[in-house]
């Protein structure tokens, strides 16, 4: 032991210490591994999952694709029954090529090496690539050839950013704020002494950059202009003053830009936008949000932009905006009137029955028609377009959301969407569930339960009786169907973590380490003892002869 000991000390036989790379990764992939089989045992138990894939490019320059499982896990424990929806990490998986057959490929593979069953899956949940969500040859346009069972749901939270990307290309109005925003924080990030400035009259808010993938974050962005706008104008005014050459040119314009009427109310129509936009997508990126909720809260969102085109709401920002304009000293406080040389060319009429297009002159009827109304027609057709293969699924899962609301149902309604269920669950001669049993189920059903409750609830009411199994797989595909991806962004910033700068750590090092991180919860419950006792059976050297 002397000996080992000191040859330890001098470095040596490092291999033989427990403390050598290689033994080192052999106790990770051990911890990683039993953290794996522990999901795969709880996925395999509850039957149904869905899986959820995103990609992204490590340091390294490849090609990582992130898979999750989302899955109901039903649990008994001391006689009370509980339902939780779980999303856990199953590892990176290197993507040689990003075309749809080479990802259909790994996935294949993925699932065969994890002995995990394909008929079962029941839901898909990508991002709007081409090659994920195309309808012709997209990955889950091949998926569903091998499993028509395995609904295909866009990621609703990226569906979102497509709906601000959209209303962000509109006139120049909208272009001019964000571009402010911008051109605001290159001016004040571009110093040391620049910064300070805008911290002694911003210590409580701070700029920040604009995300080119994240929009919905803008309203962060235009939090600092919103509430603290005179503020920013005298930090703009002090470093005009206190600056020479270009800094000084720069802060001016930005000065004159933001002390400006029309960029006032622009700011204030922008900032109400996002700011119900980010209450969606935050509510939307919860792991316990079901198809049939999320198209409800979309609905109300849309609703309320409806509502925004009503004269009230539009004279309400143009008085927010003359208060900004008062805390600015601004005296002209009247919308610009678009010069002559701005107007465009009047289109020739070559027939009689042509009308020619009305020039709005007014210069507040001009800004009404070009901007706001516009801005908020983007909003509402781009929620129409993007989420309409949400709302599909929720047609058919739609009427399981309150069954406590089926008691007195239209003559053959239940029936008639028992069966249109039944059939899209239906896989050849393979069905989950029969269409006159659930009927007679749910009418039994929405006299026991109260109206109002959710899916999760009335699963764990029907789970503590045990009474209604096709309402309860029912309900658990319902709960198993991915309406975001954000799971598989969030290990992407894991990704980053551990595999950093000209790093060259083996995949497996990476899937393990990433396991143990995102799936913490999992690693903390291991029963290390029995963990030491397993790894040192499998490294035992002596081999014992009876």
């Amino acid at each position: 032991m002397i000996e080992h000991l000191h040859r330890t000390k001098q470095g040596e036989n490092k291999d033989h210490r427990y403390l050598g790379k290689e033994t080192q990764n052999e106790i990770i992939h051990f911890v990683g591994s039993s953290i794996t089989n522990n999901i795969l045992l709880m996925m395999k138990s509850a039957k149904y999952y869905s899986i959820i894939l995103d990609c992204t490019t490590d340091i390294s320059k490849v090609e990582q694709m992130t898979v999750v499982v989302r899955f109901v896990q039903e649990t008994r424990l001391d006689g009370v029954y509980d339902v939780r929806i779980r999303e856990h990490f199953m590892g990176f998986l290197p993507v040689p090529d990003s075309s749809s057959s080479i990802l259909t490929q790994v996935v294949l593979k993925f699932l065969q090496d994890k002995k995990i069953l394909l008929c079962n899956m029941r839901g898909q949940g990508y991002d709007n690539g081409a090659n994920m969500k195309g309808k012709k040859s997209g990955l889950q346009k091949r998926i569903s050839d091998m499993n028509k069972r395995a609904f295909y749901v866009p990621c609703s939270s990226h569906s979102w950013n497509l709906v601000v990307n959209d209303a962000a290309m509109s006139p120049k109005y909208a272009v001019s704020v964000f571009s402010a925003v911008k051109s605001l924080y290159d001016v004040f990030s571009s110093s040391v002494r620049r910064w300070d400035v805008l911290k002694k009259y911003l210590p409580n808010l701070s700029l920040k950059p604009l995300s080119d993938t994240r929009l919905e974050s803008r309203i962060d962005r235009l939090t600092p202009l919103r509430f603290q706008i005179g503020c920013v104008y005298d930090s703009l005014v002090q470093i005009s003053e206190e600056f020479d050459g270009m800094t000084a040119h720069e802060a001016t314009s930005l000065a004159n830009e933001i002390k400006n009427y029309t960029f006032l109310t622009s700011l204030l129509i922008w900032y109400d936008v996002l700011l119900h936009i980010s209450v969606v997508s935050k509510t939307l990126q919860t792991i316990d949000i079901n198809v049939s909720e999320a198209v409800e809260v979309l609905e109300k969102k849309k609703a309320y932009f409806e509502t925004c085109r009503t004269e009230e709401k539009f004279v309400s920002f143009l008085t927010g905006s003359k208060e900004l304009a008062t805390e600015l000293e601004l005296e002209d406080i009247t919308l610009p009137r678009i010069s002559v040389s701005w107007r465009r060319s009047k289109k020739p009429i070559h027939f009689t029955y042509e009308g020619r297009d009305e020039t709005i002159d007014e210069p507040t009827k001009r800004y009404k028609s070009e901007f706001y109304y516009y801005l908020l027609d983007m909003v509402t057709t781009s929620l129409d377009e993007k989420f309409d293969q949400l709302k599909s699924h929720c047609d058919y899962f739609d009427f399981r959301y309150d069954i406590g609301e089926l008691k007195n149902p239209p003559p053959d309604s239940l029936d008639t969407k028992c069966r249109n269920l039944a059939a899209i669950l239906q896989d050849h001669e393979s069905s989950d569930i029969d269409a006159l049993e659930l009927r007679e189920e749910l009418k039994e059903l929405s006299t026991l339960v109260k109206p109002g409750i959710g899916p999760r609830e009335t699963l764990k009411f029907v789970g503590r009786h045990n009474f209604f199994p096709y309402v309860n797989i029912a309900l658990r595909i319902l709960l198993t169907l991915p309406v975001i991806v954000a799971s598989g962004k969030r290990s992407f910033s894991k990704l980053k973590m551990i595999k950093t700068y000209r790093s060259t750590m083996s995949q497996t090092r990476l899937n393990d380490l990433a396991t143990i991180s995102i799936d913490h919860e999992l690693a903390e419950d291991l029963n290390y003892t029995d963990r030491v006792k397993e790894f040192a059976q499998a490294k035992v050297r002596m081999v014992r002869f009876v």
